[in-house]
Order: C-alpha cells, then sequence, then structure tokens
C-alpha cells in the first residue's frame, strides 16, 4: 500500500460518489451517521446535512428490521457480509437497501462505512412477477376436464403468447397476431348475435379500453361448433392483468364447456321438474 499523506485518503474519500454512508457505532448502541455521500443523500429524499445530524439512524431502520441490523453491527457476533433491510426517507417512503459494511476503529470509537445499494424496484418488480405468476398458475390450475383451449393473449404486442388444450381451434396457433387470427374464432358460432357480441366483447381495443377502467374479468356464454363438428354451449372469460416488467397487458382466456350449467339454469328457471317426471336433452348430438 503506498505511504501517502492522510491528506491524500481524505481527498479521496470526498470524492467518492458512491452511494455510501459512515456510521459512528455508539456504546449505547446508537448508530450515529458522521458522514454520507450525495447519492446516499438523495436515496433517502433529505440531504448530508440532514443525515448527519440525525441522533440516532436506528430510527430511520423499519421496525422489523431493526434487530437484524442491530446484530449485523456486532462483528463479534454476526457472520454475514451484507444484509437487506428497509429504510425510511425524509419523505416516508420506504426504500430496500442492501448494505455491505467495512469495520475501523479511530481513538477508540468504531466505525461502519456501508456501501448501499438500492433494490427497491428490483424487489417491486420480482413481487409483480409473483403476482403476475399466481394469476397464470391459478388460471393453469384451473383447466379441468371442460376446460376446451387456455390463450394468454398479449394485447399490447397484438401476439398470442400461448395456446394449450384439448380441443383448440384451427386459429389457435402461438406467435400469431390476435388481430388476424383470435376474432376469426367468431366464425365457429352459429348464432349471428353471437358473432357480433364476440368481436365486440373480445377484440383488443375493447379488452384495453376495459383494463383502463379497472374492469378486469369479461365472461360471455355462446353457442359454439367445435372443430370436430360437435356444437354446444361454451363460456369464453379473460382476465387482464398487467406484466409488470414489460408493461404489457396480457390476457388468460379460458374457454370451458358450459352444456351443464346452461340446462340446469333452464331448469331451474322454468321451474320444469315440477311438472315433468323425467328431463333430457339434446345439444350438438349429445343425449343428457
Amino acid at each position: 500500500m503506498p505511504d501517502f499523506k492522510p491528506s491524500f485518503y481524505k481527498k479521496i474519500f470526498n470524492s467518492l460518489d458512491n452511494n455510501a454512508v459512515l456510521i459512528r457505532l455508539a456504546d449505547d448502541g446508537k448508530f450515529l451517521p458522521a458522514w454520507c455521500s450525495q447519492k446516499f443523500a438523495a436515496m433517502l429524499e433529505s440531504t448530508a446535512e440532514e443525515i448527519v445530524a440525525t441522533e440516532d439512524f436506528r430510527t430511520n431502520i423499519h421496525p422489523d428490521d431493526r434487530a437484524d441490523a442491530e446484530n449485523f453491527f456486532r462483528r463479534s457476533v454476526s457472520t454475514d457480509k451484507d444484509l437487506t433491510i428497509r429504510l425510511l426517507t425524509r419523505k416516508n417512503n420506504w426504500r430496500r437497501v442492501n448494505v455491505h459494511c467495512a469495520f475501523a476503529e479511530e481513538d477508540g470509537d468504531e466505525y461502519a462505512y456501508c456501501n448501499c445499494f438500492d433494490v427497491t424496484e428490483i424487489f417491486l418488480s420480482e413481487e409483480r412477477a409473483k403476482i403476475l405468476y399466481e394469476g397464470v398458475r391459478e388460471e393453469l390450475e384451473n383447466l379441468s376436464g371442460n376446460t376446451l383451449v387456455f390463450l394468454r393473449l398479449n394485447l399490447t404486442r397484438d401476439v398470442v403468447e400461448d395456446c394449450r388444450g384439448r380441443d383448440p381451434y384451427d386459429t389457435d396457433l402461438r406467435g400469431m397476431k390476435i388481430s388476424e387470427r383470435f376474432n376469426r374464432r367468431a366464425s365457429y358460432l352459429p348464432l349471428e348475435r353471437d358473432r357480433k357480441k364476440f368481436v365486440d366483447v373480445f377484440n383488443t381495443t375493447k379488452l384495453l379500453e376495459n383494463f383502463a377502467a379497472g374492469k378486469n374479468t369479461q365472461s360471455e356464454v355462446f353457442f359454439s361448433r367445435r372443430p370436430n363438428g360437435r356444437e354446444c354451449f361454451v363460456n369464453i372469460t379473460a382476465t387482464l392483468r398487467r406484466d409488470y416488467d414489460t408493461g404489457d397487458v396480457l390476457a388468460l382466456v379460458t374457454e370451458r364447456d358450459y352444456n351443464t350449467e346452461i340446462v340446469s339454469n333452464t331448469v331451474l328457471s322454468k321451474a320444469l321438474a315440477d311438472q315433468y317426471d323425467m328431463i333430457t336433452y339434446i345439444v350438438g348430438g349429445n343425449y343428457g
């Protein structure tokens, strides 16, 4: 190590532009900021002077993280190399900060030089990804025996990202443009009113408008002719979510066989059970 004068190291120290704070670890357990960089002050929406004037920096640490922080700075106890804690800014916002420390003693006082990394956005991104993943996972778990098709549509990019199921249409192809392929599903709806409703309700523009208005679920029932010629009632549900990593709006679309529900609702609404000994139905050549 070159034997420079103390003034040289002081110049280097003062010129550091990283996110850092120097804390004196008082005998009574207080954390006393002795110096901080402008980046550290900006992260906490404060000034270096205000931070150095803090009587005990532990008050800036989230109560749930305080014990971990106190243990971290007790070198005789802690073996951790870094710690992630929540710090309160001057504007009462919480920032998640990953801290790496170097310890030194001077004139009987112990100091911790802390390099800090603001990981708030990383944490929030992970949380949003978890929410999106849970939504997709729930949709996939709901794929039961009466699920005909599951689609993941990227409405922002106008593309079908995923397609699976036991009875897809020939238009249900991964990587296809929604505007070019998805609305062709209307051709499999024999009734004109259903075709019109499908295009009106499930077009990309309408779904994006619904999402912007906070309407995140759209569900409709149609009479459908399947690719194999079988006719049945289907329930189509679109659940809208944002991918917070990309900002794109996604539609998780499920199409389920709805014959049993339609018949049951009809029976209940018309009270046929009180008038007849037995009820049968035929839909698409299927007897029930």
